[in-house]
């Protein structure tokens, strides 16, 4: 997918197929105001029960899921 800039509201959709071996992993780094943070954006551990397309909310205290309203901690 390589490096994406995106500007304030603005998106970035990916899709893609799970493994069959429940192991599939995205990650993202967000940086903003000189600070950087990343997170497992995608972890199919946690996320194939949580939903089928997920959406996520980029906040300051960290990305939360929108459609379960349901918030993580930054990685780092």
């Amino acid at each position: 997918m390589g490096e994406q800039h995106l500007g304030y509201r603005n998106y970035f959709e990916f899709r893609f197929r799970p493994s069959i071996f429940m192991n599939t992993l995205f990650y993202c780094s967000f940086q903003w105001d000189g600070t950087t943070h990343w997170f497992d954006i995608y972890v199919e551990m946690r996320d194939k029960a949580l939903c089928s397309q997920c959406v996520w909310n980029v906040r300051p205290d960290g990305p939360c899921l929108t459609n379960y309203d349901v918030c993580f901690p930054w990685n780092a």
